[in-house]
């Protein structure tokens, strides 16, 4: 969870560099995740139901790629929460609340006999979604 001097500290980046060119970094920031996350999985760190963490045993190459995938995580993170910035909270969370609901759905079928949720409807009662910073780094969400 971020406090409030990181908060203003993304609102002012986004001030900065702008809405365009931090869409920009996000997508950068991913792709580099996804490099990083196949880096480790062609390592010998995965293990059947967990990722050895770093120890003195492992290659070198190996702790390398552990250490670069959690910075990149970091990275990805901190570029989510500025979206989540700029995004409408409750439909992010909308999303999050259905989405992990149909994957407890799809694990445990048995135990879930209530109706499907449908993943992409959005009430009509959420606030507008038209979001601005404005020149004080107030959010108007």
């Amino acid at each position: 969870m971020m406090n409030e001097k990181q908060i203003a500290v993304l609102q002012q980046a986004i001030q900065f560099y702008g809405i365009a060119n931090q869409f920009d970094m996000a997508i950068e920031e991913c792709a580099e995740l996804i490099q990083a996350l196949n880096k480790v999985k062609r390592s010998d760190l995965i293990g059947i139901s967990e990722i050895e963490k770093p120890n003195s045993n492992m290659k070198t190459d190996s702790a390398l790629a552990y250490h670069n995938l959690c910075s990149e995580v970091a990275d990805v993170e901190i570029m989510l929460n500025q979206l989540k910035i700029l995004l409408n909270k409750e439909i992010i969370q909308l999303s999050i609340d259905r989405k992990i609901e149909r994957l407890n759905q799809r694990l445990n079928p048995d135990s879930n006999p209530g109706p499907k949720m449908n993943v992409f409807t959005i009430p009509q009662n959420l606030p507008n979604t038209t979001h601005s910073i404005t020149d004080t780094g107030e959010s108007n969400v």
